[in-house]
């Protein structure tokens, strides 16, 4: 029973752990879409607003599914897995992935939306905007990061 327990739970925290890795991508390939065509058709891009909630609500979703999956397997083994230290760092960068989305993403992201309007009205807006695309930039570097060493620590347990 643990077994089959076990292999349901991994299943779904590959699955969740692939939502918030494909949520994180298909936002950065979104946001380089805007990045290209912003100087030229900032109307186009504004039209693009909702399309960019969407990515956060795959990456939550995900979240809840790793983690609801790991109590699964946890609760399969005996929770023994909870005090190795390749286990430590990854619920610590797991932590640090949803503060990275709450803290850098969904605040600026929120700000690029009102900036794109802003600057769509003929507001001079461009270095506030360059602001936000390093703001973004570092929040994709460092959340690729984390769930590359995420996906590392889930496979090889080292």
């Amino acid at each position: 029973k643990s077994v089959m327990l076990f292999s349901i739970g991994l299943f779904m925290h590959i699955i969740g752990i692939t939502l918030i890795a494909g949520g994180s991508l298909g936002g950065l390939l979104l946001e380089n879409h805007i990045w290209k065509s912003l100087p030229e058709a900032p109307e186009k891009v504004r039209a693009l607003g909702p399309l960019m909630l969407k990515y956060p609500v795959i990456i939550q979703a995900g979240t809840l599914l790793m983690l609801v999956s790991g109590l699964i397997m946890l609760g399969s083994l005996g929770w023994g897995v909870a005090s190795q230290g390749w286990f430590i760092i990854k619920m610590l960068l797991v932590v640090a992935l949803v503060l990275n989305g709450i803290w850098v993403a969904k605040p600026n992201a929120a700000r690029l939306r009102l900036l794109i309007a802003r600057l769509t009205d003929g507001d001079p807006v461009a270095a506030e905007i360059a602001r936000v695309k390093r703001n973004l930039t570092i929040f994709h570097i460092s959340e690729m990061t984390m769930l590359v060493v995420v996906y590392l620590l889930a496979v090889f347990r080292f």
